[in-house]
């Protein structure tokens, strides 16, 4: 075989190698241009070596048998170059996505962190309104509680509507009044067609003209005590009840309705219209005024009544009311007569002026004011007491307070003046002393004289000084007793000789005659002192000149000692004898002006002896002389 031969061979088994490489690569790399042509975005045609156009109308189609053997060489290395390029850019296109999506994972991590953020925030404050929410939802359970239960225990009907009339709620007493049984029987149901359909007669009630419903309709509240409400067996009972609008953001949203079964009131009342003619006399008869009045007349009135006023029961009849009352206190009984007629409280009992007939004369009395049926309708019904009298006596007893009030301010007034006096009446007595027992040197006759004179009025004024004081420390009730036991005897014979020398100046005996039994008492020493002093110095005073006896007499009488002073001296007159302890009262000018004093030595030892739990009393004949007699309780005696 020669040369060319082996040559031939070789290049057919390699050209076939070839072939079938290439048929390899052709089938590897239409696969993965059908993958590009299939994922490609753009369309893709070929061109043939002499610039034959290839179509396809899916990548699916074999276009393979149109080519020429140039063309199968050809296009595999074609192919293989736009598979480099196409993968060169898918990792390029690829690393940018990636890049992107690095990006926008950043970016979604950042949103996410600032969103996570931004829920934990709401959720705390999620937490704090569902905290507050549930405390609110607590305290309206409470509060609904609370009133569920306050609706189930009351006595009072209560139930509630809409605007349309049309029942909301209504508690158990409201069922039981209305005879019924459950709820739904009456909740979501008009309340007018239900219970208040018709009057009391049986006579239709106009929806219109409903009063319960006023309180929605018009957004005002109402009181009614006249009408009667249905049951569902269709019998009624009469009722007393209030309506009031329930607003909601100051908008009328429906009303609630309070009432009472006021059967056995008007059973009652009944009872009482019955027996009206039963107590007609009894009415009659009474002291008290009683009246009826409808519509402001006066339908009714008896002898009594008309009596206060100046007329008869015939002729006040028929008069209007606010004719008889005064025009200060008109206002006042027709704030009564309307509260009574709203059901509100009013005073049972009030004062006023009414007037008499003559139209000047006022009429003070007591008023007490109800509200009846008479005569089928509603009335007032009022009492009236004269109290005339006893305002009279009220103005004597406020005018004696002042009198008593005026007194104590002439007591403070002496007492302040007499302490002012007898500062300097104390400084005169002794400056007087001291001239009398010529300390500043001899005095003549008359300056001897005029010394005396002084020295004795200014006695007798700081005298007059101190019974003010006393008297008017004792009208205060500032005199405190200390009581003691004091010998008898001893303190008699002190009185008397301190009364000694001015008995002699005018020739008067002093005697006592003295019970043995009677040793000691129990008193105030210096009060008792000034009760003996008192009565002795009197009877001395008033003695006659020459020959007059003073005789102190004492005796026990179980346990009270009994002192008498008695005198010969110029007596009392029988009708002085009732004024001989008053304070500042002297029963003659001319005595006085004789005598001297200040009236208040009687009464001081009046009120002494009383303070002592003693009694003083007096006997005397005009002319002839005086005996003094008080007793003093005696808590133990010695022999």
């Amino acid at each position: 075989m020669n040369t060319d031969v082996i040559f031939a061979v070789i290049s057919t088994i390699g050209f076939g190698i070839a072939l079938i490489f290439c048929f390899q690569i052709r089938k590897s790399l239409m696969d993965t241009a059908a993958r590009t042509f299939l994922s490609a975005s753009m369309g893709i045609y070929f061109l043939t070596g002499i610039g034959k156009l290839l179509q396809w109308f899916s990548i699916t189609d074999y276009f393979i048998p149109y080519l020429g053997l140039f063309e199968i060489l050809f296009v595999p290395f074609f192919l293989f170059f736009v598979y480099s390029f196409d993968t060169n850019r898918e990792l390029k296109t690829r690393k940018r996505v990636e890049e992107a999506l690095q990006k926008s994972n950043n970016d979604l991590e950042a949103r996410v962190k600032e969103r996570t953020a931004q829920l934990a925030t709401s959720n705390e404050a999620l937490k704090l309104e569902i905290t507050e929410r549930t405390h609110a939802e607590e305290t309206l359970r409470e509060s609904e509680e609370q009133i569920r239960n306050l609706l189930d225990s009351t006595a009072e009907a209560i139930y509630g509507t809409d605007l349309n009339g049309n029942c909301t709620f209504c508690n158990p007493a409201c069922l039981r009044m209305l005879g019924y049984s459950s709820l739904d029987d009456l909740i979501g149901k008009n309340m007018h067609s239900l219970i208040h359909h018709s009057r009391h007669d049986g006579s239709p009630y106009p929806a219109k003209d409903c009063r319960i419903d006023q309180a929605f309709k018009h957004g005002e509240g109402i009181h009614v005590d006249d009408e009667v409400l249905w049951r569902p067996d269709g019998t009624c009972f009469p009722a007393e009840y209030w309506s009031y609008p329930v607003r909601r953001d100051n908008q009328v949203v429906g009303a609630v309705m309070t009432f009472f079964d006021i059967t056995k009131r008007r059973e009652a009342e009944e009872r009482l219209l019955q027996s009206e003619e039963k107590y007609r006399m009894l009415i009659e008869n009474n002291q008290d005024g009683i009246f009826i009045s409808q519509d402001d007349i006066i339908k009714f009135a008896n002898e009594a009544f008309a009596k206060i006023h100046g007329y008869t029961a015939e002729e006040i009849i028929g008069k209007n009311i606010w004719e008889i009352i005064t025009p200060q206190d008109i206002d006042k009984v027709a704030d009564v007569f309307r509260r009574i007629q709203a059901g509100d409280d009013a005073p049972g009992e009030f004062e006023l002026c009414t007037l008499h007939r003559d139209r000047r004369t006022r009429i003070f009395v007591n008023m007490n004011i109800g509200r009846i049926t008479y005569c089928g309708m509603w009335a007032n019904m009022g009492t009236v007491k004269d109290i005339t009298e006893r305002k009279k006596a009220e103005e004597i007893q406020l005018e004696n307070q002042r009198l008593v009030y005026l007194n104590k301010a002439k007591s403070g007034f002496l007492a302040n003046m007499s302490h002012e006096l007898r500062t300097p009446l104390n400084s005169i007595i002794g400056f007087t002393e001291l001239l009398k027992q010529k300390v500043a040197g001899q005095l003549n006759e008359k300056q001897d004289r005029y010394v005396e004179n002084v020295l004795t009025n200014s006695k007798l004024l700081l005298s007059l000084i101190e019974d003010i004081l006393d008297f008017n420390k004792i009208e205060e009730g500032r005199i405190d007793l200390v009581f003691e036991e004091l010998p008898v005897p001893e303190t008699i014979k002190k009185i008397l000789e301190l009364l000694k020398e001015n008995a002699s100046r005018k020739y008067v005996t002093l005697k006592a005659e003295l019970d043995p039994e009677l040793t000691v008492i129990e008193a105030d020493r210096q009060r008792f002192n000034q009760i003996l002093y008192n009565l002795l110095e009197n009877a001395v005073k008033f003695s006659k000149t020459e020959g007059g006896i003073v005789t102190i007499t004492t005796r026990r009488e179980g346990n009270t000692g009994i002192f008498q002073i008695s005198d010969t001296g110029i007596g009392i007159k029988e009708y002085d004898m009732g004024r001989m302890f008053k304070a500042f009262e002297q029963l003659d000018a001319g005595i006085t002006r004789k005598y001297g004093g200040t009236g208040l030595g009687l009464a001081i030892t009046k009120r002494l002896v009383e303070l002592h739990g003693g009694e003083i009393t007096v006997v005397s004949r005009y002319g002839l002389g005086s005996t003094f007699t008080f007793s003093i309780p005696v808590s133990q005696v010695w022999n």
